[in-house]
């Protein structure tokens, strides 16, 4: 475990904040549609059912909001904590439910990032097959969800201070 934690954190310190696919080698179009299949996967996870992680529960019967990350991102990009933080404190402030989603064999490394950054939103467990393809963008996701819990729409971007400019 250790030397997977250490191996994680030599791979972020080599890559920066933008794991996985060079943007440059994949064009916009191809990366939008990814990025709106993987919405769309969550959502449809979500509505089937949901397990909780990190010892959290929700206070709500469905989000508003989900930011799905996994350990990669959470080890390689310095904003991450700083995000999610944000996020937490803008959902407290409108009254509004947000969850991070977790591939199930990222949950103990995320679950600790979590805690070591203090950042208090419910975890939930995402299948890995809902995120987007790491060929394709390794971008972090913002998804917006209507009352039903569909997809009311998904942005993505590579830096946390990025996507928090789409985050309402």
């Amino acid at each position: 475990m250790i030397a997977r934690k250490a191996h994680l954190l030599l791979c972020a310190a080599l890559v920066g904040c933008r794991p996985g696919a060079d943007r440059t080698q994949v064009d916009d179009l191809s990366r939008r549609a990814e990025v709106n299949r993987a919405g769309e996967r969550i959502a449809t996870h979500l509505r089937s059912g949901r397990a909780f992680a990190c010892g959290t529960r929700s206070p709500g019967d469905s989000p508003d909001a989900v930011f799905p990350v996994t350990a990669g991102q959470c080890l390689s990009c310095l904003e991450v904590g700083g995000m999610l933080r944000q996020v937490a404190r803008q959902a407290r402030k409108a009254h509004s439910t947000t969850w991070v989603g977790v591939p199930p064999g990222d949950t103990a490394e995320v679950c600790s990032f979590l805690k070591r950054e203090k950042v208090a939103l419910p975890v939930v467990l995402l299948p890995s097959r809902a995120y987007p393809d790491p060929e394709i963008t390794s971008d972090l996701l913002y998804l917006r969800l209507d009352s039903a819990g569909a997809l009311a729409g998904v942005e993505a971007a590579h830096s946390g201070t990025e996507l928090l400019k789409h985050v309402r």
